[in-house]
């Protein structure tokens, strides 16, 4: 029958297109994996399909928990969130203080045959301090206490 080869052939087809869509969707995979791996997109990869035998240090439950507890990323990376916070905060606390700034600069003509040439200096300083800022400075600083505490919060957990 004309009908039935007529729709195997479209079967066929679609089976044929959604293998091509796999295909195409393994090879994104593997290019986000290489982006979030630090690699070019269109690096190769293999990937290792078998489970390694490991081997673990002999000690105590307590000792291999400690170990567990200081090399955890994330615990590390909480407590560099406290100190990134801490940091935020005294830089708001600094925008209420004068800013002091320091400068020089010096220059020595050349000698020619009818001038003798020269050097000229100039030093200076400036001090800058903000008498009104509409509550920006109290506001910046009151964020970063927020976000310290939040940081504190969520690395004592």
């Amino acid at each position: 029958m004309p009908s039935d080869l007529l729709s195997a052939q479209v079967q066929l087809a679609q089976a044929q297109e959604d293998l091509l869509q796999a295909q195409n969707a393994v090879d994104l995979a593997h290019a986000a994996l290489n982006v979030a791996m630090g690699l070019p997109e269109d690096a190769a990869t293999t990937i290792e399909t078998g489970l390694k035998e490991c081997s673990f240090d002999a000690g105590t439950i307590s000792d291999r928990q400690q170990r567990a507890l200081k090399d955890r990323p994330d615990l590390r990376e909480a407590g560099l969130g406290v100190q990134h916070a801490d940091n935020g905060k005294r830089m708001a606390r600094a925008e209420f203080l004068p800013k002091v700034n320091a400068f020089s600069s010096w220059e020595e003509d050349n000698q020619t045959f009818l001038n003798h040439g020269g050097n000229n200096w100039t030093v200076g300083a400036s001090l800058n301090f903000n008498i009104f800022d509409g509550g920006a400075n109290r506001a910046r600083l009151a964020a970063a206490g927020i976000a310290k505490s939040r940081r504190k919060r969520n690395s004592s957990r």
